[in-house]
């Protein structure tokens, strides 16, 4: 395995292959290194793969659509309106022509 490490913090790794400026490690792996992977939450220590302290998990703020974003969202929703305004239409057309064919 190859790690990428910056101060300590593993910031990556690599069962397989190799790694740009990786460093090879072939220690003990914890059981849930490779399945809650995240970058900094383990350290590389005395040549030992630790869970790191001091992690916190990075916050993900809430996505913010941009204006394009905005307007073809509204776009869409009046496409969706418009739609159902001549399948109602459509159904009142058919109603209709049953009418006079009476």
């Amino acid at each position: 395995m190859q790690l990428l490490v910056d101060q300590q913090q593993i910031t990556s790794y690599a069962s397989f292959g190799s790694l740009t400026g990786g460093i090879d490690y072939t220690g003990p792996i914890p059981a849930e290194f490779t399945v809650d992977f995240q970058p900094g939450r383990y350290l590389l220590k005395q040549n030992l793969i630790v869970i790191n302290p001091d992690y916190t998990a990075p916050t993900e703020a809430p996505a913010i659509p941009t204006t394009e974003q905005q307007l073809l969202m509204q776009q869409e929703k009046d496409i969706i309106q418009l739609k159902q305004l001549v399948m109602d239409q459509e159904a009142k057309i058919a109603t209709l022509s049953k009418g006079s064919a009476k």
